[in-house]
């Protein structure tokens, strides 16, 4: 009886053996597939995710550049009593003041109207939008026609401004920054500048003479100065 359990238990052994390894291979098996699904589900996920973000920005990008062409035009027909402008033009601006100062204690305002906005591609900074929007702003005012200047700051603006006007024509230009509404904002500043400091009247010199307590305190300072240089000469020999 002895001899009949041997052969079998021996037989027992081998199967659970096998079963053994069967399963350990079977479950290696289903880990890797595991691990290989996680990693398909996390590429997937990534490139969705790319995608959805890059369509994401190009209908951003798409709906500012038509916000910006429709605001141009709409707020360039909006204001009554003046012609519709399209892209290139001047659309949307408020009248342009400038502080009171020497020739204008009032300070100045001059209209809209008057003023002219050209729009064109800059070469300077703007990352991604370098080249691809039209971000340098001309600013052109025709000085001989405004009606914001009076005659003597017309003939004060005409001669100071002479090597800058085309014609009558200042034209300011603005291309230092990325975006069109600062590069906007910083022309109109320049042309304000440029025009508070043109109608300032010409300073009248008067010669005067030196009072005798100048002229006094002018030479008791030449005389300290000699004795301080005198003082670090070399001393002679016969000293």
């Amino acid at each position: 009886m002895a001899d009949a359990v041997k052969p079998f238990s021996a037989f027992c052994l081998r199967v659970g053996f096998a079963a053994g390894a069967f399963a350990l291979l079977l479950s290696a098996l289903l880990v890797a597939d595991f691990f290989a699904c996680a990693m398909g589900c996390l590429l997937c996920i990534l490139v969705v995710s790319r995608r959805s973000n890059m369509v994401r920005r190009y209908r951003r990008s798409d709906a500012r550049m038509e916000g910006l062409t429709s605001g141009v035009n709409s707020l360039g027909a909006s204001s009554p009593g003046r012609p519709a402008v399209g892209m290139g033009q001047t659309g949307g601006m408020d009248d342009l003041r400038v502080l009171p100062g020497p020739g204008a204690p009032h300070g100045l305002l001059i209209p809209a109207s008057e003023l002219v906005e050209q729009f064109s591609r800059a070469s300077g900074p703007g990352g991604q939008g370098v080249n691809t929007t039209d971000s340098r702003v001309q600013l052109s005012f025709d000085i001989a026609a405004t009606a914001a200047l009076d005659d003597v700051q017309r003939e004060r603006v005409l001669s100071r401004l002479d090597g800058r006007l085309v014609g009558t024509v200042l034209i300011i230009s603005a291309a230092e920054h990325r975006s069109q509404r600062q590069n906007r904002v910083a022309a109109r500043e320049r042309l304000a500048q440029l025009l508070r400091a043109s109608v300032k009247p010409n300073i009248v010199r008067r010669s005067t003479r030196p009072t005798k307590g100048s002229q006094r305190r002018r030479l008791e300072g030449k005389h300290r100065r000699s004795e301080t240089k005198a003082g670090r000469r070399r001393p002679k020999p016969s000293d």
